[in-house]
């Protein structure tokens, strides 16, 4: 159903969520000049400090909170970010997700998001 886009995928964020960014390796960004949502995108991305939290983000940048929450959910999707401090126990995963193929396809990896 995933693969057929029936169903989405959404990685939660809140507030005090903190997001880690790791080395993107081959990560090329084309930006478009005049394009508000990508300059948008490229402000929170280049933004994402580890230590600070969404909600402290959306602050500092001066951008709605929910408009942060949206794309750090998308980056975290995309494999190119992950939540800091989360673990995930493989034994709790139903069966069918623990030989899921990587979605990450820059890091080779499965997203911990």
């Amino acid at each position: 159903l995933y693969n057929k886009g029936f169903i989405y995928l959404d990685v939660p964020i809140s507030d005090d969520s903190c997001i880690a960014v790791p080395p993107l390796e081959g990560f090329v960004m084309n930006r478009v000049q005049g394009d508000y949502f990508e300059t948008l995108l490229y402000k929170i991305f280049v933004s994402i400090d580890e230590h600070t939290n969404v909600a402290e983000l959306a602050n500092v940048l001066e951008i709605d909170l929910s408009l942060v929450k949206n794309a750090v959910s998308m980056y975290c999707r995309l494999g190119f970010a992950h939540k800091k401090g989360q673990v995930i126990n493989l034994d709790q995963l139903h069966s069918s997700w623990k030989n899921v193929p990587s979605v990450n396809r820059l890091k080779g990896g499965v997203s911990p998001c």
